[in-house]
């Protein structure tokens, strides 16, 4: 499911800008000072928390997939990253890389 999200939505990104931006891969914007800025296109980041263990408590979930959508957001591009660690382990790492399309 998350490899399918991520392949909708870069193929329709680039609809969302000028032809030559979404070649370009950025957008130049003037901020409030009147200074060019350079943003890239938008990506998409997923964080998955899964509960295959019975978490009884719906925090450790949100908790797990708020830490995965930081790591991938630290990613280049549109990436998701699933939390397979146990929850039991009160020493888990984020050391799971993303998973790219």
């Amino acid at each position: 499911a998350c490899q399918k999200a991520i392949e909708l939505f870069d193929s329709g990104v680039s609809a969302l800008y000028e032809p030559e931006d979404a070649e370009r891969g950025y957008v130049m914007v003037e901020d409030r000072r009147g200074r060019l800025m350079r943003y890239p296109i938008l990506t998409l980041s997923v964080g998955v928390g899964l509960n295959e263990e019975g978490i009884r408590d719906y925090r450790e979930i949100v908790d797990a997939a708020t830490e995965m959508k930081s790591f991938a957001k630290r990613q280049a591009g549109s990436v998701y990253a699933i939390d397979r660690r146990s929850h039991g382990d009160p020493t888990r790492t984020s050391d799971h890389p993303p998973t790219r399309p």
